[in-house]
């Protein structure tokens, strides 16, 4: 990845080329026809998406007889760069044709995909993978199955794993296989694994891994009396933000709804006939392994049982059958059966809790256009103060400044408003602790009351 140190405030670029590549061998280059170009990276979602917004006065559409068979090739980067962005996407659905009779011409949106999307769809998987790690089945099922490029698979994206190593796989598609992969694989601390295409190919991480990052660049933000702060260096420019918004900066209503800061797991297993109860919260050793920063996003107060919000197991309860430790049982040992766990105790909860947690705290900004953002990389954020006081100091709010992981990504060029980079940032934790509740009566009274 490229330094995104080095980009430009300015919004312009340069774009390359964008053509449409028709399966009667026409090209078509539309550099110069479009309204809206924009492109889509999610970090829960197996491929990049996007969409092209077309005023044409030349009937480009027939002439093309768009079918959902096309292809559009998209090169742009920032001015001054060397590399930028480059990708071949698959044209699947077109929306919102309709005449623009006042300049005698049609507009309609096309919508593009990752080829992956359809040719997963038309591919069906039926095989046993067993003596190897997810990482390497995926591998395996891209280059076999989706026959995706080299250039897409770089072996260090694929993160080992532990959980089931033996699937049986029936009339599965290829991204269905890979979800069942990606809900069992789990790291050495219970961390869940994402598999999820970003501009610089597929990936299969854990979320520990993805926390555990260095930050890639600082996102500010100049409050009205900041603006004007000639310590902000070209580079800050680069990445100050025009606009945020906190979708989310906290839901206790929500999160005691999900296992977000606890819940329970109980399993039955049918064979030995035996029930387990297995409770789980994020103060438990290992649990906040994949946390941005080492301290939790919400205080230790208590509630009018006198518990706080990772002692309460109840907030969410969660059913499954386990076939842990079948091998042993007398009836399979009798038969030479060997079982292999699911390890259901081990990724249910674990992976419900922390999915959770990270979207406690979201946020959407937009900066100058830079192709170089992508899901999966982490961002310091220096979420200021705000204050009426006259100062000189830029004020850092303590709680939600610091680590975010970048959870999508939207790169949009459209005439009037230029290049433009939309993010979305998750965070999990908090940069300073809240502290332990004292003895405040008012406090206590409230609770009560």
């Amino acid at each position: 990845m490229s330094d995104i140190r080095t980009a430009r405030s300015a919004k312009d670029n340069i774009i390359e080329k964008v053509e449409i590549i028709s399966p009667m061998g026409r090209v078509e280059n539309i550099t110069y026809q479009f309204d809206v170009l924009s492109i889509f990276e999610n970090i829960f979602s197996p491929v990049m998406t996007g969409y092209i917004q077309i005023t044409d006065a030349i009937n480009l559409y027939s002439q093309l007889g768009f079918n959902g068979t096309e292809y559009i090739r998209i090169k742009f980067k920032k001015p001054g760069e060397e590399s930028g962005y480059n990708k071949t996407f698959r044209i699947y659905k077109c929306t919102g044709r309709q005449p623009k009779e006042e300049n005698q011409s049609q507009v309609y949106t096309l919508h593009f995909c990752s080829e992956e999307m359809i040719f997963s769809n038309q591919q069906t998987i039926s095989t046993t993978f067993k003596n190897d790690s997810a990482a390497s089945y995926i591998v395996s099922i891209l280059k076999r199955y989706l026959k995706v490029s080299s250039s897409k698979i770089k072996l260090d994206n694929f993160e080992d794993s532990l959980g089931l190593n033996e699937f049986v796989i029936t009339d599965q598609k290829p991204f269905e296989t890979i979800k069942i992969f990606e809900k069992y694989a789990h790291g050495f601390q219970g961390s869940p694994f994402l598999f999820f295409e970003n501009r610089e190919g597929f990936n299969f991480k854990s979320l520990e891994r993805m926390m555990h990052q260095n930050p890639i660049s600082t996102l500010n933000y100049s409050t009205a009396k900041l603006a004007n702060d000639p310590n902000n260096s070209a580079y800050q420019n680069a990445n100050e933000l025009m606009l945020f918004v906190y979708d989310n900066s906290f839901d206790m209503y929500e999160a005691t709804n999900k296992p977000t800061f606890a819940g329970t797991l109980h399993t039955l297993d049918l064979i030995r006939q035996k029930y387990s109860k297995i409770t789980s919260s994020l103060t438990q050793r290992g649990a906040d392994s994949s946390l941005l920063e080492k301290r939790l996003p919400v205080g230790f107060a208590k509630n009018r049982d006198g518990k706080t919000v990772f002692e309460e197991y109840g907030t969410n309860i969660k059913y499954a059958l386990t076939n842990y430790d079948q091998t042993n049982s007398e009836y399979f040992l009798d038969r030479g059966i060997r079982i292999q766990n699911t390890n259901i105790e081990k990724v249910l909860m674990q992976r419900d809790m922390q999915l959770a947690l990270l979207n406690n705290t979201k946020l959407r900004c937009t900066l100058p256009g830079n192709p170089n953002y992508a899901v999966g990389f982490v961002v310091d954020f220096n979420l200021p103060g705000f204050t009426k006081e006259e100062q000189n100091e830029r004020m850092i709010d303590p709680y939600q400044s610091g680590k975010y992981l970048i959870t999508a990504v939207r790169h949009t060029i459209a005439e009037a408003e230029g290049y433009e980079t939309a993010l979305e940032l998750c965070k999990n934790s908090a940069r300073a602790g809240y502290g332990a509740p004292d003895s405040n009566q008012e406090y206590k009274k409230a609770v009560a009351s």
